[in-house]
């Protein structure tokens, strides 16, 4: 079962998955980390054309509906991760209240879970950090999440 168009999809190969990386705090980091990923999981194309494209949108819940509709398949938020590994301050992260829209996706057929592959648990608060990634699938998040 999957959420839309994208629910068929078996990996992020002329698709549109992203991580998180709106503000330049953590972003080199973050664009490693995400380079890294796809080399992984995809290697690179001999022509040198893009395998995955990248798409920004700069709210959790636009996010969220980017994957329950189809134009993403992937997109993950490790913004408080990232701060974290360099002991850097920032308030600049993803809410309890952000992501409250993520049971739309997962009753959609999608998935919305911590980096490592668990539930997200965090204080139902105002400032707890949460990091996450959401996938338009079942069968995305199988073949993402080891090499994520």
């Amino acid at each position: 079962m999957g959420c839309c168009a994208t629910a068929r999809a078996v990996d992020c190969r002329n698709g549109f998955a992203s991580l998180v990386r709106f503000f330049p705090d953590g972003k080199t980091l973050t664009a490693k980390i995400e380079e890294e990923l796809w080399a992984q999981l995809y290697g690179s194309d001999p022509t040198g054309a893009p395998l995955v494209f990248d798409d920004q949108y700069i709210t959790t819940g636009g996010q969220i509906y980017e994957l329950l509709v189809g134009h993403d398949r992937m997109i993950g938020d490790l913004r408080p991760l990232v701060f974290a590994r360099l002991k850097l301050k920032s308030s600049l992260v993803c809410h309890p209240y952000d992501i409250c829209t993520s049971l739309l996706l997962t009753e959609a057929g999608g998935l919305v879970e911590s980096p490592d592959g668990g539930p997200i648990s965090v204080p139902l608060n105002t400032t707890a950090p949460v990091a996450w990634v959401g996938y338009a699938n079942h069968r995305l998040a199988s073949s993402i999440r080891p090499v994520l």
